[in-house]
């Protein structure tokens, strides 16, 4: 009978801690600051495209930077795309 009562007063115990422990949290949690709901995005300003001029010179620096990546010629490959990028921007 007693182990019986000693369960029951552990089992009491252990659900007063754990309602305190949660209670707690809850506190700790509420006191975070909260988020910022997301602001309405602004819809994108549409990119012109490049002349055509400038786009032929940028497909001719991807298709290099694609060659010499398949010949595993990384540095090259990696200039001839930063090239592209370049006339990117400038085009814009």
């Amino acid at each position: 009978m007693s182990s019986r009562r000693s369960r029951r007063v552990r089992t009491k115990r252990a659900d007063k801690q754990s309602t305190l422990l949660l209670d707690a949290f809850n506190k700790d949690r509420a006191s975070l600051p909260q988020p910022l709901p997301n602001p309405p995005s602004l819809a994108p300003l549409p990119v012109p495209a490049p002349d055509p001029r400038t786009q032929e010179k940028i497909n001719e620096k991807l298709k290099k930077a694609e060659d010499l990546g398949e010949k595993e010629m990384v540095d090259e490959a990696q200039k001839a795309l930063e090239e592209a990028e370049a006339l990117k921007k400038v085009s814009i």
